[in-house]
């Protein structure tokens, strides 16, 4: 595995780490995709409490906590891409934030689909989410018993994802594009 300083091209089937304070990330091209292996947030069913209400005025059918996030399941796709958070409430959460799931609705192409808040950290809705769909992940095996999804991240910009689980494990494959290059003045 090849350390990648500065910018350029790697070769494909030649996996780059990145050292982030999650860990070492590893990213791979496979299959025409960019994917990346994170450990997955095991995610484990709570009640839907009135904090948790606060959140969205759409119905919650169930609720779990992953880690270091809420997880809020609404009746449909629908619901999830025409929710509108109050963002205060988000904030008052404990955790960094809160994802809006639901299943794929029938003749949908998709497993499941998902927006993210975590205005906490400065993101009112980030546009498409590795760390959430590491928590996807657990939520949708336990309630799919499935491993392998078709997801879609349903923000403004949003983005089509693989999802795959292997035992602690997550590998997430998508389509990647630049949008901003920097530099920083030595």
């Amino acid at each position: 595995m090849a350390e990648v300083s500065g910018h350029g091209t790697q070769e494909a089937g030649s996996a780059i780490q990145f050292h982030t304070k999650s860990g070492v990330l590893k990213a791979d091209k496979q299959e025409g995709k960019i994917k990346l292996t994170f450990r997955v947030k095991e995610s484990v069913p709570v009640s839907v409490t009135e904090d948790l209400k606060q959140v969205t005025d759409a119905p919650i059918i169930s609720a779990a906590w992953a880690e270091d996030r809420y997880i809020l399941e609404l009746e449909n796709e629908n619901a999830v891409r025409q929710a509108n958070p109050d963002l205060q409430a988000v904030q008052n959460l404990e955790g960094t934030g809160v994802i809006l799931t639901s299943r794929g609705t029938t003749g949908s192409r998709y497993d499941f689909i998902s927006r993210y808040f975590a205005p906490k950290i400065g993101i009112d809705e980030d546009q498409v989410t590795g760390s959430a769909h590491c928590a996807l992940a657990s939520y949708w095996n336990q309630k799919l018993n499935q491993t392998e999804f078709l997801a879609y991240q349903a923000s403004k910009r949003g983005g089509e994802l693989t999802v795959e689980l292997l035992e602690e494990k997550v590998i997430i494959g998508g389509d990647c594009l630049t949008l901003m290059r920097g530099k920083l003045a030595d």
